[in-house]
């Protein structure tokens, strides 16, 4: 990520599946097999290319999760007359598009894009009508309070020479 005091590494090892990659898919511009493949065969012959937008992603997932007893439950998706820059993508689902089972993990995907993380942010929440039923979503995210208390923190932590 770059910072103020320059790039820091976040992490290392991501899945496709993890909002940090997530993110960053959503604003990818190019063909991601083919730049796999370009990598894998040693043949890509420029970095691959991000449009400068910011971008939230929350996660719907059932009453619980991250405790002992998640709670999974039946969403119905409404999908019709999505924004072009917010989208739903699917996770540890079944049934059909419209309506899905939850399993006990991350459900539903909701990400947009903004000029700023926080315009995105307020996207999402514009867009949580869209899924109806018992669940729970982070608020927080995205927000310019929890940006702003990451950063005093981070800076907190660099100015001490303490790593984390």
């Amino acid at each position: 990520m770059e910072t103020s005091g320059g790039p820091v590494l976040i992490e290392v090892n991501a899945r496709f599946g993890d909002p940090e990659a997530m993110n960053v898919l959503k604003v990818f511009d190019g063909d991601l097999l083919d730049t796999f493949l370009a990598i894998a065969d040693g043949s890509l012959l420029s970095p691959p290319r991000f449009r400068t937008e910011a971008t939230c992603l929350k996660y719907i997932v059932p009453v619980g999760y991250g405790g002992e007893k998640p709670e999974p439950g039946t969403l119905t998706v409404d999908r019709s007359g999505m924004p072009e820059d917010f989208d739903i993508y699917y996770s540890a689902v079944s049934g059909t598009p419209e309506r899905v089972e939850m399993s006990t993990s991350r459900s539903l995907a909701l990400i947009a894009t903004a000029d700023s993380i926080p315009e995105a942010s307020d996207k999402v929440e514009r867009n949580l009508w869209r899924v109806s039923g018992r669940y729970y979503v982070r608020h927080d995210i995205g927000t310019k309070a929890l940006i702003e208390g990451k950063s005093r923190r981070m800076a907190q932590v660099k100015g001490t020479g303490n790593p984390g």
